[in-house]
This record gives structure tokens, C-alpha cells and sequence, in this order.
């Protein structure tokens, strides 16, 4: 007769273990959403809310040109780099498909945009071929992968003679 109660405890015990493993993936799972819709709100309104990439943004969309020799060493290239940081790694996370995709047309607008400006390009372009120079790595890897695989950025961007002439030779490599 005490055979079919430790059957039965058996039974409870697994059931309960069932059950708490479901109840804990299904917690981590929402705690996980939430702390990417955490990440991705934060991003989005420190972007939003910083002066210097709202200036940045203002340039680009009224076509204001800022790409050359004295932008080096300058403010503005200081927080182009962190602008451009900042998206890189947003690319890094929608490439990891952290965000989910209600709010890949707000992010790929905002790429777009820096992406598609000559100036960007441009600085890009040199940079990109200066770190290639003195055997560094790229930091904006990412976002021009993106650009590349996008269609928006074309086959002159990797191409130096051609880039050379689109976009100039502005520093050193």
C-alpha cells in the first residue's frame, strides 16, 4: 500500500517541477522583452534628447555640408563619432534580433538618414580606408555592412579610386 502514495508523490513532484520550469522560462522570458523595450526606449530618447546629435541631424536634413579638413580635430566630429557609436551598435542589436519588428521602420529611417548624407559618407570613406592603413579596425564596421547590404551604399563607397573622386582624400592613408 505504500507503493501508490510514492507513485503518487513521485507524480506531484514532477508535475510541480513542470510547472515551476514553465513558470520561470515564461518570467525570463517577459523580464528579457522588457529590458530590450527598456534598452530601446533609453536609446531612443537619450538620442532624441541630446543637442549636439539633434544638431548633427539638422545638418543632414537641410543638407548642410560639414565634411572636410577642418572638421577633423574638431566638436563636430567628436559627436558625429559618438552618433555614429551609438548607431553601430544599434545596428549590432538589430542584426541580433533584439527589437522587434514594429520598430525596425523608426530605426532604419534614422540609419537612412545618416547612412545616405555625403558628409557621412565621406568621413566614412576616409576613415574606413585610414584604419585599413595602419591595420586597425573599422568602428563603424557595422553600420556600413548595413548601408552595403541595404542598398545604400553603392559600389564607389568601396571602391578607392572611384571613392577618391567622389568623396575626396581627406586624411591621411
Amino acid at each position: 500500500m505504500n507503493c501508490p502514495i510514492d507513485s503518487i508523490c513521485e507524480i506531484i513532484i514532477a508535475i510541480t517541477a513542470v510547472l515551476g520550469a514553465f513558470i520561470s522560462i515564461t518570467t525570463w522570458k517577459k523580464n528579457t522583452l522588457v529590458e530590450y523595450n527598456k534598452t530601446a526606449q533609453n536609446f531612443f530618447r537619450d538620442t532624441l534628447e541630446d543637442k549636439n546629435f539633434a544638431m548633427i541631424f539638422h545638418n543632414i536634413d537641410y543638407g548642410k555640408n560639414f565634411y572636410g579638413p577642418d572638421f577633423h580635430d574638431s566638436e563636430l566630429e567628436a559627436n558625429l563619432d559618438k552618433l555614429l557609436i551609438r548607431y553601430t551598435f544599434l545596428v549590432d542589436l538589430v542584426t541580433d534580433v533584439c527589437f522587434k519588428n514594429k520598430n525596425m521602420d523608426w530605426i532604419k529611417y534614422e540609419i537612412h538618414r545618416i547612412v545616405t548624407n555625403i558628409d557621412i559618407q565621406s568621413y566614412l570613406f576616409n576613415l574606413s580606408n585610414f584604419t585599413k592603413s595602419i591595420n586597425a579596425p573599422f568602428p563603424y564596421k557595422s553600420i556600413v555592412d548595413y548601408g552595403k547590404s541595404a542598398g545604400l551604399l553603392d559600389e564607389t563607397f568601396f571602391n578607392v579610386e572611384q571613392g577618391i573622386k567622389k568623396y575626396g582624400k581627406v586624411l591621411n592613408w
